[in-house]
């Protein structure tokens, strides 16, 4: 799958949008009761990807003895996306409608991160003999 070609999963923003693009994923055609071959097929190795063990070996022995469709095989990777992404869309749809909040933890960050930098340039400086050299300058200019 490839933003590129336009054929993505969207994991943060709209659900109505991630289930369009979960239906769209292209499968073999094969009808919903025969057997499919889940090797390859795009549906079932994202599945794989995301779910553990157990519920992934029962999903391919349902698609592989007919029992399940593709459609039912997208109907479960939209809902394994759900129940894996869903506090954080939570957390990213308060963020984008919050974005002074967003603002306010990036200065928290920066003024916690402030000194801690300074400490560890002054270190490289004092490394790299600059220290020395600034004094130098700074002691025949006076």
């Amino acid at each position: 799958m490839s933003k590129k070609y336009n054929n993505s999963i969207t994991l943060f923003g709209n659900s109505d949008t991630r289930k369009k693009q979960v239906f769209a994923i292209k499968t073999n055609g094969t009808a919903a009761n025969d057997p499919k071959k889940t090797e390859g097929a795009p549906v079932f190795e994202i599945y794989k990807a995301l779910a553990n063990e157990k519920s992934t070996k029962k999903l391919q022995e349902s698609l592989e003895s007919g029992e399940m469709g593709w459609a039912q095989a997208k109907q479960e990777l939209l809902f394994l996306l759900g129940s894996l992404i869903g506090p954080y869309c939570k957390k990213y749809e308060h963020f984008i409608n919050h974005p002074e909040e967003v603002n306010e933890l990036l200065l928290q960050g920066a003024s916690r991160a402030r000194p801690i930098a300074k400490a560890t340039m002054r270190d490289v400086h004092s490394a790299i003999g600059r220290l020395e050299l600034e004094r130098e300058i700074r002691n025949k200019t006076l």
